[in-house]
């Protein structure tokens, strides 16, 4: 192009592709592993649109109740008719090892931003790690959340502590919920813990949304060399994992 595109330009012909089908916002995917993390996922799902949802459990029974939501069934090899790993943390880092190809090609493949919530019960705590050992190496952009046993779990603790070292090695975001509260039922901690990620997933989208923009004005501005736009950022300078309430505020003014 001979004239340089402003901000406001470039914004009026993205979305004006986006329309046309020829290009897509980042696609953010949502896993949720073992019981709790599915559970969260479960509530997420019935209030966000546009962000793809996955379960991803060794309990054949639990992923089939599971609406609208796409399952994963790991283990099926290794546990007893197709149910929980009675909290043994290696197996559920086999139980995923064994699927982790399965998983790249249906999920890792086709998202371009991904979010994974856990429970640190055990063997999901050790399933989240091996996937995000995964999504590191990849160097796919990742957000973790987890919820910390209750206080008097010594063992299921000593569990978290270990993930949270490995985790804290990796670049990826990392946040814990609080599994305190003795007087709220599972189904009400599942829904508060979904509206705290739900919001800050909003964030997300809108943080990503401005990176896409940016990269989309380079791009026809001829300042970077022609690739598939939704992967400029993460595969060349790798995607930024600190989202701040500035940058959120910056996103919101590209797209205004």
């Amino acid at each position: 192009m001979s004239e340089v595109m402003s901000d406001y330009e470039a914004a009026l012909l993205y979305d004006r592709m986006k329309r046309d089908g020829l290009l897509d916002d980042p696609f953010i995917a949502v896993i949720g592993l073992g019981g709790a993390g599915c559970n969260i996922v479960e509530e997420m799902s019935k209030k966000l649109s546009n962000v793809r949802f996955f379960c991803i459990n060794t309990d054949q029974l639990s992923n089939k109740r599971r609406m609208g939501i796409e399952t994963i069934l790991i283990g099926e090899d290794i546990i007893l008719d197709h149910k929980d790993t009675s909290g043994k943390p290696e197996i559920g880092r086999r139980a995923m090892k064994e699927k982790i190809q399965l998983i790249r090609d249906r999920i890792l493949g086709n998202n371009d931003y991904f979010i994974l919530i856990t429970g640190m019960g055990g063997s999901s705590a050790y399933a989240a790690l091996e996937l995000a050992f995964n999504l590191h190496e990849q160097l796919l952009p990742f957000s973790v959340y987890l919820i910390k046993p209750f206080e008097f779990e010594e063992e299921r603790n000593q569990i978290y502590t270990t993930v949270l070292q490995h985790l804290h090695k990796l670049s990826c975001r990392i946040q814990t919920f609080e599994n305190d509260s003795l007087d709220e039922t599972v189904d009400q901690l599942n829904r508060k813990f979904a509206e705290n990620i739900f919001t800050q997933l909003k964030m997300t989208q809108k943080y990503l949304q401005s990176i896409w923009l940016q990269s989309f004005k380079q791009f026809v501005n001829n300042e970077v060399k022609p690739k598939p736009i939704s992967k400029l950022n993460q595969k060349e300078e790798s995607l930024p994992i600190d989202i701040t309430l500035e940058s959120i505020e910056q996103a919101e003014t590209n797209f205004s």
